[in-house]
C-alpha cells in the first residue's frame, strides 16, 4: 500500500491518502513518530496497527463524547464519524461499540420521537424525520404501531387547528382552505381534516 498524498487538515492533523484503503487523519506527532512519508510503502502491519491502535480507538472516544450531547440513530453517529474522517470501517466498529453499552438503540429511539410528537406532527412527517435519521421503513412501521392510535392522529389534528386559530363560527373560506393546506402539507390526509374540521362545528353549533 503506497501512501499517495499528505494534506493538512490543520494546524495539529493531517490527512493521509493511500492508493489501496479509505484515507485517514492523524496527528502531526504521530506521523513524524511513524516515520510516514509521501510516496512511502506502508505494509499491511503497520496499516493494521495504525487502524487498531490509533483510529479505532480514537473514534470509540470520539463516539461517547458526541452521545453526551444528545441521542441519536446509529445512522447519526455513524455519518458524522465519517464527516470527521474516520474511514467507513472504524466509524462502524465505533458505532457497535457504543451500541455495546446500550448507548445507541434505533427502536426506542423511534418510538420516543413519535411519542414526543404524535400530537403535533402528522404520520407521514415523523416518518420522513425518521427515515432522514436513519431508521428503515420497517422499523419506523414498527415503532409506529407500537405508539400510535387513530385517537392521536386525531388529537393532532385538533391541536393544530387551535393553534391555527381555526374557528368555525367565522366564515372565512380563506382562511378555513389555508389551514386545510397547512394541514394536507404537514402529511394529514385532507378528509379527516375536513371531517374534524365538520365535528368541530357540530360540537359549537356552527355550520358553514
Amino acid at each position: 500500500m503506497q501512501i499517495t498524498k499528505i494534506r493538512p487538515v490543520n494546524e495539529k492533523k493531517v490527512f493521509i491518502e493511500t492508493d489501496e484503503k479509505e484515507g485517514f487523519c492523524l496527528y502531526l506527532g504521530e506521523v513524524k513518530k511513524l516515520g510516514i512519508l509521501c510516496g512511502m510503502e506502508l505494509s499491511a502491519e503497520d496499516y493494521r496497527h495504525i487502524r487498531e491502535e490509533i483510529l479505532v480507538k480514537r473514534a470509540k472516544k470520539r463516539a461517547l463524547y458526541l452521545l453526551n450531547f444528545g441521542r441519536k440513530t446509529e445512522d447519526q453517529l455513524k455519518r458524522k464519524l465519517i464527516q470527521d474522517r474516520y474511514p467507513k470501517d472504524v466509524a462502524r466498529e465505533a458505532v457497535e461499540y457504543a451500541k455495546s453499552f446500550g448507548y445507541l438503540d434505533d427502536a426506542a429511539f423511534a418510538r420516543d420521537y413519535i411519542e414526543l410528537n404524535k400530537d403535533r406532527k402528522s404520520k407521514r412527517e415523523m416518518a420522513l424525520a425518521l427515515f432522514q435519521k436513519g431508521l428503515s421503513k420497517e422499523e419506523i412501521r414498527q415503532a409506529m404501531e407500537e405508539v400510535y392510535d387513530q385517537e392521536d392522529h386525531v388529537n393532532a389534528i385538533r391541536r393544530i387547528l387551535h393553534q391555527k386559530g381555526y374557528d368555525p363560527r367565522e366564515k372565512d373560506e380563506k382562511k378555513r382552505q389555508k389551514i386545510i393546506g397547512y394541514l394536507a402539507r404537514k402529511g394529514f390526509s385532507w378528509r379527516e381534516v375536513q371531517r374534524q374540521m365538520e365535528l368541530t362545528e357540530e360540537e359549537t353549533g356552527s355550520e358553514w
